[in-house]
């Protein structure tokens, strides 16, 4: 079985929470998005890949990147 990684610059969804990613990997570090913050970037973390879900991108016009 092949490990879950995400990939840099993608959205994910943590629980309830949307990050971007700032790194590739199996334990990415990731930002939140806060639209509420400055930037609308909240706090940064670690967090293992398997636990984010991907998010449509308006890059990829709305659709989750495959």
């Amino acid at each position: 079985m092949s490990e879950m990684t995400a990939t840099q610059g993608h959205m994910y969804f943590h629980g309830e929470t949307r990050v971007i990613a700032l790194e590739s990997g199996s334990s990415p570090q990731v930002r939140q998005i806060d639209e509420d913050a400055p930037l609308c970037m909240g706090h940064k973390y670690k967090v293992r890949a398997e636990w984010l879900t991907p998010a449509p991108m308006k890059y990829f016009r709305g659709e989750v990147p495959t």
